[in-house]
């Protein structure tokens, strides 16, 4: 007879953790959407394979560059992140680029391009501007090199059937969005929104903190970030290049007094695709959460709190998909040598 009120006591005791595990998930839930399985269409055009076999030899292919050795995957390497893994990108002849380059990871679900938004169009992003420091093509010798090889030709055909010239810098970066579509990292943060998995206590007290410090106001969505654009760069404090990271090392730059706008990046892998910022000057994850909470939030975290927030990030870091590398066209004697 003494079974039946210990029970009603644990029922009692477990109703209100369970109560609060599903406040929680209902709260992120409004807040964030778990990763669809896959992208079945780009601007109202279906996503065929031929598409996106032909953007990952594309992608993979360093010979479009001018100098005929940089690939998409010297900047955004699937292997290590889907980043560069280095402060700033590296384009035509080793020059450097502005800025930090982003993952190529979910990048298809960010609504805001690029760390300054220079193009809004990813499919056609790749065309335009493409004397940039860390652009690596110019569209009419990728598309003299594409055209010498008998491979591109039939797989751009097979890509783009009924096309009376297929092979354009267009139907090229429609190829590579393509492919990109199908890089998709599902993570354990989406097995918990969908209700088939649990996150660690530490994870669940983090993204507590995330939400109720506002880190969600910028970091929100699918990709939690990705979406807009804030007024934030973050530069090393001169003087300080041989001090350890830390929060006095670093501080927000203006330029002749004007604000610098910069995209929330997507924290999707973000425990993966170090070093942060978009000049990529800070290498540790609970330093740049810490700086982001002091000069976005005006909130000072403790290392304790960053700690717990990078503990939910890390439930961020999703399964990368198998990629294999394709066997690309051969070259003829009508591909343009490289410059």
């Amino acid at each position: 007879m003494r079974v039946f009120p210990a029970l009603c006591l644990f029922f009692a005791l477990a109703a209100p953790m369970s109560a609060l595990a599903d406040s929680l998930r209902d709260h992120a839930l409004s807040l964030f959407e778990p990763l669809p399985e896959r992208i079945a269409t780009l601007d109202g055009r279906t996503v065929t394979e031929a598409e996106v076999a032909l953007g990952q030899m594309l992608f993979f292919d360093p010979r479009l560059a001018d100098d005929g050795a940089t690939a998409c995957t010297a900047c955004h390497d699937p292997a290590t992140g889907g980043d560069g893994n280095r402060p700033m990108s590296m384009g035509h002849a080793w020059q450097g680029g502005p800025q930090n380059a982003p993952t190529i990871f979910n990048a298809t679900l960010n609504g805001a391009r690029f760390w300054q938004g220079w193009d809004e169009d990813l499919a056609q992003a790749g065309t335009r501007d493409p004397y940039r420091a860390e652009r690596i093509a110019t569209p009419d010798r990728m598309v003299a090199v594409l055209a010498s090889m008998p491979g591109y030709v039939a797989a751009f055909e097979a890509a783009f059937p009924g096309e009376t010239n297929p092979i354009r810098p267009e139907t090229a970066s429609r190829a590579l969005a393509a492919f990109a579509s199908t890089l998709l990292t599902p993570a354990p943060f989406d097995d918990w929104l969908r209700g088939e998995g649990a996150l660690p206590d530490e994870a669940r007290k983090g993204l507590a903190l995330f939400i109720d410090r506002g880190c969600a106001g910028c970091h929100q969505g699918v990709n939690l970030g990705g979406d807009s654009y804030h007024p934030l760069r973050v530069a090393r404090v001169p003087g300080t290049e041989a001090l350890p990271e830390s929060g006095v090392c670093f501080a927000l730059e203006e330029a002749d007094g004007a604000e610098y706008l910069y995209r929330a990046g997507s924290l999707r892998n973000i425990t993966r695709t170090s070093p942060y910022f978009s000049e990529g000057s800070v290498r540790s994850l609970p330093l740049a959460v810490q700086i982001m909470g002091r000069s976005q939030l005006g909130t000072d975290l403790t290392e304790a709190e960053a700690d717990l927030i990078t503990a939910f990030l890390a439930t961020l870091q999703g399964r990368v998909p198998p990629i294999t590398l394709p066997v690309l066209p051969d070259e003829t004697a009508l591909t343009p040598a490289p410059n």
